[in-house]
């Protein structure tokens, strides 16, 4: 890929490559997902969000899917399908205004039932 490839519109916050499907996901504080053809280097979908995003994540158990977390007050999760041109399968999330951290990223385990995210408040941790 050329290093300084064209798309988004603020910091890139988090890349995930996706062997199966040969896609690199980029999420950015631009309110952008966007999936790039590793091979062609085009972009092949753009999935705008309402808030920043800060961390994405290809599923184990299921690599047409990701986990999309956001900058929000509340729903700061989604589910996307890259099947469905990236449409939110379900979002998800705990109302905690004004206190979302940039670096508290989620885990999803590999069975693909069970979501964990540490509290913003440090203090918790939620299952999903």
């Amino acid at each position: 890929m050329s290093p300084t490839p064209t798309g988004q519109k603020n910091l890139i916050m988090s890349l995930v490559n996706d062997k199966y499907n040969g896609r690199l996901y980029s999420g950015s504080l631009d309110k952008s997902l966007i999936a790039w053809d590793i091979e062609t280097e085009n972009v092949v979908n753009t999935r705008r969000f309402a808030s920043p995003i800060r961390h994405v994540m290809q599923a184990k158990h299921d690599p047409n899917l990701c986990l999309v977390s956001h900058l929000s007050d509340a729903n700061q999760f989604a589910i996307v399908d890259s099947r469905q041109h990236h449409a939110s399968v379900c979002t998800f999330g705990r109302p905690e205004p004004g206190k979302q951290r940039r670096h508290a990223n989620p885990d999803w385990h590999s069975n693909g039932f069970t979501i964990v995210s540490p509290g913003f408040d440090a203090e918790r941790i939620y299952f999903w």
